[in-house]
C-alpha cells in the first residue's frame, strides 16, 4: 500500500500530465521525452529502494499554466531557451542528490531524495522555492518572460 501511495503520483504525471503536450512535440522531442521519462522512473525506483523505513520521499510535478499558448507564442527556439533556463534554475535550488527532469513542454518532475527530516512542512517550503523560480523574470530578445 505504501508503494502504491508513492508511485501513484508518478503514473499520474506520466500519463495525464504530458498527453496534451505530446501532440505538439516534434518526433525528436517526443523520443527525448520518452527517454527522460524512462530515466526518471529508474531514478525514482532507485531512490525508493534505497530509502530506509524511517525516511520519506517527495515527488513534485510542475507545469506552467497555459503551456500550449506560451509555447505557441514563443516559438521553438525561444521555448527551448526558456525551458533550459528554468531547468538550470530548478537544478540550482535542489540538494545535490535531488533530481529534476523535464517531463514535457514547460513541465518538470522533481524527485526529492528520501530523508528522515522530509516532512509535510519541508515539502511545502520546497514548493514555495519552486514557485519562486517561476516568479523570477528573465529576458529573451527584449521580451519579459516569467
Amino acid at each position: 500500500m505504501i508503494i502504491f501511495a508513492l508511485t501513484a503520483p508518478i503514473f499520474f504525471t506520466f500519463y495525464s500530465g504530458s498527453k496534451t503536450h505530446a501532440q505538439q512535440a516534434e518526433t525528436d522531442q517526443s523520443d527525448g521525452l520518452a527517454a527522460a521519462k524512462e530515466q526518471l522512473e529508474i531514478c525514482i525506483n532507485d531512490m525508493l529502494f534505497s530509502a530506509k523505513s524511517d525516511e520519506h520521499f517527495a515527488l513534485f510535478g510542475i507545469e506552467i499554466d497555459e503551456a500550449n499558448d506560451i509555447a505557441r507564442r514563443l516559438g521553438s527556439s525561444q521555448l527551448h531557451e526558456v525551458q533550459n533556463r528554468l531547468q538550470l534554475r530548478y537544478a540550482k535550488c535542489l540538494r545535490s542528490k535531488d533530481v529534476v527532469f523535464q517531463s514535457g513542454p514547460l513541465h518538470w518532475t522533481i524527485a526529492s531524495t528520501p530523508g528522515k527530516n522530509l516532512t509535510l512542512e519541508v515539502a511545502i517550503k520546497q514548493t514555495d522555492r519552486f514557485q519562486a523560480v517561476l516568479d523570477d523574470p528573465f529576458f529573451l530578445k527584449m521580451i519579459a518572460c516569467i
